[in-house]
């Protein structure tokens, strides 16, 4: 009890110097001091894995032909029938004709009776009125045939030459039809098998690879503050020491009910009261002397029970931890005074003033 009581008071200590609540309501205070929790959201999953796995055996495997491609000339050369021309003649001795015409100059008749631009004969002759002497003796006016025209001298054609004997060609040239040879063809290429396909006895590796299906457990979560809902009661109203009794002649106690949901698992509720005595008599640790809980959760709840055996004043403190999983605590705080007057009769002693806390319940989120 010494050792867990200076424990106590190095905690107390230490968070009213380095800590302010976080959260105070009218009658509960919360003093989390940061805590940090680990929120763990691991978890299973379902995975695949790529199995390597086989055997070798003995097998008769079919080994592909082969080969190599080879090009080479396809004929297609053949006998058609076509028209040709036959060249063909022969030497003959015959009369030709020996073409020496040329030009001369000649006097020649320019006939005019067509029209030409050129220097040329030409005809005016005409029918004229004029007067002609009759042999009676007299003048008449009758119509006469007047010839006129003159020559030129002309460069003309003259037609001429001879005949003579010469061997000359007689060409006997003609179309055929004849059977002719075509030559002609392509190159093209082919597979030239080397090894033909066959069976053969092979060692080979029979590949029973596969996926599996299996679980794995992922480790996460991430940290966060505490937070969530603590709900708090207690009994009676007026909460008195050990040395009064109750109606029923049991001896007065207070009765402290706690339930709480958190984003985190508690795993225990620890509770000490600090009561603050009068004139200055000093403090006493009060432990609950029975305890009932249900922790181990997120949710959870705890019915501690206290009796006293000194009073204390408003000052008086009661401290309820909550120990977290992985580590880490927080508390709350309520000032609950304890009342314990006594007296026989021989003193005169005026009816007291009982003291109660500000609330008997109360419900904090933070």
């Amino acid at each position: 009890m010494n050792k867990f009581k200076a424990l106590f008071l190095f905690a107390l200590i230490f968070i009213l110097a380095a800590s302010t609540s976080v959260y105070a309501g009218d009658w509960v205070k919360l003093n989390s001091n940061g805590t940090k929790v680990w929120v763990d959201t691991s978890h299973w999953e379902t995975k695949q894995k790529w199995v390597t796995s086989g055997y070798w055996t003995t097998q008769q495997v079919w080994v592909p032909e082969q080969g190599h491609w080879e090009k080479y000339w396809v004929d297609t050369s053949r006998w058609e029938t076509r028209q040709v021309w036959v060249q063909s003649g022969y030497w003959d001795t015959r009369q030709v004709w020996v073409d020496t015409s040329h030009y001369e100059t000649k006097q020649v008749w320019v006939d005019t009776s067509h029209y030409e631009t050129r220097k040329v004969w030409v005809d005016t002759s005409h029918w004229e009125v004029q007067k002609v002497w009759v042999q009676d003796g007299y003048w008449k006016t009758e119509k006469v045939w007047v010839k006129s025209g003159y020559w030129k001298t002309e460069k003309v054609w003259v037609q001429s030459g001879y005949w003579t004997t010469q061997q000359v060609w007689v060409d006997t040239s003609h179309y055929e039809t004849r059977q002719v040879w075509v030559q002609d063809g392509y190159w093209a290429q082919r597979w030239v098998v080397d090894v033909p396909g066959h069976y053969e006895t092979r060692q080979v590796w029979v590949d029973t690879s596969h996926w599996e299906t299996y679980k794995e457990w992922v480790k996460s979560g991430y940290w966060d503050e505490v937070h969530g809902t603590i709900s708090v009661s207690k009994t009676p109203q007026y909460v008195f020491t050990n040395k009064h009794t109750l109606p029923d002649g049991s001896v007065c106690d207070m009765t402290l009910n706690i339930s709480y949901a958190l984003n985190k698992k508690v795993t225990n509720i620890r509770a000490i009261h600090v009561v603050n005595r009068y004139q200055n008599k000093g403090v006493l640790y009060v432990e609950p002397y029975s305890a009932v809980k249900n922790v181990g959760g997120t949710s959870g709840s705890a019915v501690l029970k206290f009796q006293y055996e000194k009073p204390g004043d408003e000052n008086s403190t009661l401290h309820v931890y909550f120990d977290l999983e992985g580590g880490g605590s927080f508390e709350i705080q309520m000032d609950i005074p304890i009342n314990g007057i006594y007296a026989d009769s021989k003193f005169n002693i005026p009816d007291p003033v009982f003291k109660k806390s500000v609330k008997d319940s109360e419900v904090i989120t933070f």
